[in-house]
Order: C-alpha cells, then sequence, then structure tokens
C-alpha cells in the first residue's frame, strides 16, 4: 500500500500545484495522465518488490490441488512396479480438522507414503532447503506447499511459514531427526521439535513404514521391488498437549519415533521377498572379521571382503547369521568409538549453488581436517583464502550423500566438500554423531553439576540461617 498512497499524494499536488498554469487545459491533462502512468509503473515495480521481499517469502498457501492430484496418482502409478502398499493400518483424521504429522524418515520416498498415506487429503511438508536450489524443483515444491528447511541451522523463514501454514488450516508433515537414517534406526530429535510441537497446538500423529527402507535406503543403489505396509496413529490431541508439560511430551514423541526398521521388517510375511544389498559397503565400510576398511563389494544379497574373503549373506528377512543390518553398524560404530586418534585429513573440492543459475558449480578447493573438537576447512573460495570451522556443540550433525560429499551450512549458504577419496563421508558422519553424543553427555553433566551446586548453596545457606 506505501508506494500507492506515495504515487497519489504525488498526483494530488499536482493538480493543486500545476495544472492550472498550463495555457491549456488538455496539454495539462495530457501530462497529467503521462505522469500517472509513469507513476503506476513505478507503484507496480516497487509494490511487488516489497510484496516479495516482505510478504511472498513468509506467506503460505495450501498446496495446489490440480498439482497435487496429478503427481499422486502419477508416482503410485510409477511406484505400483516396485512396491505393494498396504494402508490397513492407517487411522484417518477428522475432516476439516488439520494435524501435525511426525515421520521416521527411513526411506527418500518417505514424503510420497506419508502423502499416501492420508490421500486424497492435502499434506504440507517440510523439506531440505536443498531441493529449492534448483530452478524447475524449487517451482515445484513451493506449488506442492512444501516449506524449506536448512538442515542443523537456523532459519527463521521456516518457522514463519510453519505459523503461517497453521493459519491457512494446512495439515503438516516434519521429521523430527532432520535427516535420513541409513542404519534404519532412530537418531535424536532436532533440538526445537517440542517446542515447535506445541506452538502448533495440533492434534499430533505418527508415521512409519514397514518395508519402505528397503524400496531405496540411503546406501542403496537403484529401486527394490518390496512390500510397504505405512502406518498412522494418533498420540497426541490438541487438548491434551495444552496440559502436558514438555518432559511429558518430549518422552512421547521420543518413544513414538524411536524404531528399528530392519526388526520390524521380519515381521512381513511375504515368502517372495529377496534380498539386494548393492551398495551396502558404501555404508558398512568395515569388515567385521580382519577389520579391512573400504575393501567391500556387493552384488545382489552378497557383501564381500576383498580383503580375507569374507562374506555377509543377507537371506529375504536381510538377516546375515541371524544380525541385521542395523546390527551391523552398531557393532561397527562400536569399534569407531573404541578409536584412539580421531586426526583425519582429506584434500577436498568445494562446490556451492550457484543462485542466479540454479546449478551447483566448483567454488574452489583445500583441506578438511577431522579430530575431537570438530571439523575445519581451510582453502580457497571464488580465490580468496577462507577457513570455516564447526564444533559438535554447533552443529548436530553432519549430513553426507555416499560416494560423494559431505555438507554443511556457513551463514545461509549451503557448502559441499567432495573429498579426493569418497569413501570417507559416511565414516565422518558417523565419527560426528559420536562426538556429538559425547558432547551432549558432557553438557548434561555440566548441567546436573550446576543444579547440585545450586541445591548444596540453598541447604548451606538454610544450616547457616538455623545456626
Amino acid at each position: 500500500m506505501l508506494p500507492t498512497i506515495f504515487c497519489s499524494n504525488l498526483l494530488g499536488s499536482y493538480i493543486y500545484h500545476f495544472l492550472g498554469e498550463f495555457s491549456s487545459r488538455i496539454t495539462g491533462i495530457l501530462i497529467f495522465l503521462l505522469i500517472a502512468c509513469i507513476l503506476a509503473v513505478l507503484c507496480l515495480i516497487v509494490g511487488g518488490w516489497i510484496k516479495h521481499e516482505f510478504y511472498d517469502v513468509h506467506a503460505m498457501e495450501r498446496p495446489n490441488p490440480f498439482l497435487y492430484h496429478l503427481v499422486v496418482p502419477f508416482v503410485t502409478l510409477f511406484a505400483s512396479l516396485y512396491v505393494r502398499i498396504s494402508r490397513k493400518n492407517c487411522e484417518t483424521p477428522p475432516k476439516g480438522r488439520p494435524v501435525l504429522i511426525l515421520g521416521s524418515h527411513t526411506c527418500f520416498f518417505d514424503f510420497y507414503f506419508a502423502a499416501k498415506a492420508m490421500y486424497p487429503r492435502r499434506l504440507t511438508f517440510v523439506v531440505n532447503r536443498f531441493y529449492f536450489e534448483a530452478r524447475i524443483v524449487r517451482w515445484l515444491m513451493a506449488h506442492l506447499g512444501c516449506i524449506p528447511k536448512r538442515l542443523f541451522s537456523p532459519d527463521l523463514e521456516t518457522a514463519k511459514k510453519l505459523m503461517a501454514a497453521k493459519r491457512e488450516g494446512c495439515s503438516v508433515v516434519l521429521f523430527p531427526e532432520g535427516r535420513l537414517s541409513a542404519a534404519g534406526t532412530s537418531f535424536p530429535m532436532v533440538g526445537d521439535t517440542v517446542s515447535l510441537v506445541r506452538h502448533m497446538g495440533m492434534d499430533v500423529y505418527e508415521y512409519h513404514t514397514v518395508g519402505g527402507y528397503f524400496c531405496k535406503p540411503k546406501w542403496g543403489i537403484g529401486l527394490r521391488k518390496t512390500p510397504v505396509d505405512i502406518h498412522l496413529h494418533k498420540i497426541i490431541s490438541a487438548e491434551e498437549l495444552a496440559v502436558m508439560s514438555d518432559e511429558v511430551l518430549h518422552a512421547k514423541i521420543e518413544a513414538a519415533i524411536s524404531y528399528d526398521e530392519c526388526r520390524r521388517y521380519i515381521s512381513l510375511k511375504k515368502p517372495d521377498r529377496r534380498a539386494n544389498v548393492e551398495g551396502l559397503e558404501r555404508f558398512l565400510f568395515r569388515c567385521s572379521l580382519c577389520g579391512a576398511e573400504f575393501e567391500g563389494e556387493t552384488k545382489k544379497n552378497r557383501l564381500h571382503c576383498t580383503a580375507c574373503g569374507h562374506e555377509h549373506i543377507f537371506d529375504k528377512n536381510y538377516l546375515s547369521d541371524g544380525k541385521t543390518i542395523s546390527d551391523l553398524h552398531a557393532e561397527q560404530m562400536k569399534y569407531l568409538k573404541n578409536l584412539k586418534d580421531y586426526h583425519f585429513e582429506e584434500k577436498v573440492s568445494l562446490y556451492c549453488f550457484d543462485q542466479r543459475r540454479g546449478v551447483m558449480t566448483e567454488r574452489g578447493s583445500g583441506v578438511c581436517r577431522f579430530d575431537e573438537t570438530g571439523i575445519v576447512y581451510e582453502g580457497t573460495k571464488d580465490g580468496s583464502e577462507v577457513r570455516y570451522e564447526k564444533t559438535p556443540e554447533e552443529l548436530q550433525a553432519l549430513i553426507y550423500t555416499e560416494e560423494k560429499h559431505f555438507q554443511f551450512y556457513v551463514g545461509k549458504e549451503l557448502h559441499f566438500f567432495y573429498p579426493e577419496n569418497r569413501n570417507v563421508c559416511a565414516k565422518w558422519s558417523m565419527l560426528w554423531d559420536i562426538l556429538r553424543e559425547k558432547s551432549d553427555r558432557n553438557i548434561k553433566l555440566y548441567s546436573d553439576f550446576e543444579k547440585l551446586e545450586q541445591e548444596l548453596a540453598k541447604i548451606e545457606k538454610n544450616e547457616s540461617l538455623v545456626n
């Protein structure tokens, strides 16, 4: 409205002061019309800029019905070639009552499975801002009602759009772990989940799949044919949420979204299933027999160590000698926790998104060093020497893509680091989880120690008053 008011005042001043000064009234009117047209164009340009910068970025609309009901059936048709979906275990929320769905993120297709659980009801998803970088995908995400979020980095736009989604009566889906699980087991919740759930003030539902993990696991190469059971259950009503303490709310959410997808999968009694572990060596990088790293090879249902010849052969339930993939991952994590030396170094290439073109471009190169204090990049970016540092206290997880890169935000820009040895991406991410766990434990111990000191101070004060 501000440009309109400004332009109207200018036109009014012109009429009052100058219109009568012209010898010909027609000339004055023509000049008036010309000025009005110029101001109208300026008004549209400035108004459009203000609307985009201060309103559109934080506005939220429901998913486009035409596009939503085109995409979901199309993906269903494609998915039918690989999965047999069952929605028997899905509760149906009351119509006209928006809900908040907390999902277990074990598969890239969880967004589709969650949409399928409540279809034809339209859902709004909180997704990685990474998917908003490419122009075509950005347009699709925006019109499907998705909300961008910087992973493990503050993002004011996300909070504002979530509140706008609440006002618009949208049902929202988010994944409290903030990342895709490669092991099929749950990660700790992102720190602000409890306060976000409380601010949304909706009925809270829990979503997960049985079988979805093996359809397209994070480590997997290609798609797998598998049955998928979708589960959707209410865990907290909006009325209960209003009177529930943060501690109880946190415990209920954590219990609802804790999972071991590999164990759940055994319950699917389907005789025609076959294991396919191609790509698993990118995740289980260490041989459980000889300890060699990055020497694994996979083919169909076999994980083979080229150093010692040891093999893991997986049956139709993805069990090898009675152990699941999550069990083997736990053994690998135990080995990493017992490492004495946490010092690693890799030459890396630095990539960032070109916002103008919407593509990723190489911006520099340098060295990444990893130790118990965190990760440091020293090298170049756009021809200048830079140094980026992240500690476990400030970065909850080191996100990675198998045999490609690991990534973190520097300010508002996402940086991708491609190491020369691409195999280390998964290893460094697991080591980071261990460092983060130690950091959380130290913070909790320090907090408990402070509380104990305060209690002792109160006791001493009371004793001195008595004496």
